[in-house]
């Protein structure tokens, strides 16, 4: 026995105007490799060209992507069955050196499509005190001036990141003298920096016993053997 199963008009027309018998393929490029750019070059740019293959109009309502360093520019108008439309995808390179790939996606009247970027961003040697912003002397720059741990609960442990840079032409051996310390500060001995190295370490501090007020002291940095004149601070309080 055969069944008549009929359909109201208006499904009929959005089954149509969403298929119209032909295949939603309208990106035909979803993957561009821009190979190698500069980190300091500047925002960099592609085009995707999209054709609406349906037999009803087509119009993208947004473009998105999970990352801040993706600008993006589209058509705004509808699109007719067979013209053309473009999404415009800019990428910003600065301070992302490395391998990269991001997705963007194209939000439209009929679905989602997602396009891919990809590529490598040469480093650019950034002017030091951009993020080492501390000078102590003898082409060493921290990115500290104080380690403020604040106030810690015994047996609690605590670490700060500290990035430091030989602006030098010279190599660089660096170590550490801490004056007034109770030995419950704890990194490893920073190896030797080549000429304009750069790196960064943590610096961890463990609460032993109690003591009323604020401890604080000083850390000298040395310097292929000479001891600097500015000093990193440190201070901690002990919390109940």
């Amino acid at each position: 026995m055969f069944r008549l199963v009929i359909l109201p008009v208006f499904s009929l027309l959005f089954l149509m105007g969403c298929s119209g018998g032909k295949e939603k393929g309208y990106f035909e490029e979803k993957v561009y490799d821009f190979g190698t750019i500069e980190e300091n070059g500047g925002v960099v740019y592609h085009t995707f060209d999209f054709t609406n293959n349906t037999e009803g109009p087509f119009f993208i309502t947004r473009v998105n992507s999970e990352c801040g360093c993706i600008t993006s520019d589209y058509t705004k108008t509808y699109v007719a069955p067979g013209e053309s439309g473009t999404v415009t995808v800019g990428y910003d390179p600065w301070y992302r050196p490395g391998d990269f790939e991001k997705e963007i996606y194209i939000h439209h009247n009929v679905g989602i499509d997602t396009l891919r970027i990809r590529g490598f961003v040469k480093e650019f040697l950034h002017p030091v005190e951009e993020d080492h912003p501390y000078e102590y002397g003898a082409g060493l720059w921290m990115s500290l001036k104080v380690l403020a741990y604040g106030p810690m609960k015994e047996g609690e442990q605590k670490a700060i990141l500290m990035r430091y840079a030989n602006d030098s032409e010279q190599p660089m051996t660096l170590s550490f003298e801490i004056e007034g310390g109770d030995g419950n500060l704890i990194f490893d001995r920073p190896e030797p920096l080549a000429p304009l190295e750069r790196r960064q370490m943590d610096l961890t501090y463990t609460m032993g016993g109690k003591f009323e007020g604020r401890r604080q002291y000083r850390i000298y940095p040395v310097v292929n053997g000479t001891k600097l004149d500015e000093a990193l601070g440190l201070w901690v309080e002990y919390a109940e």
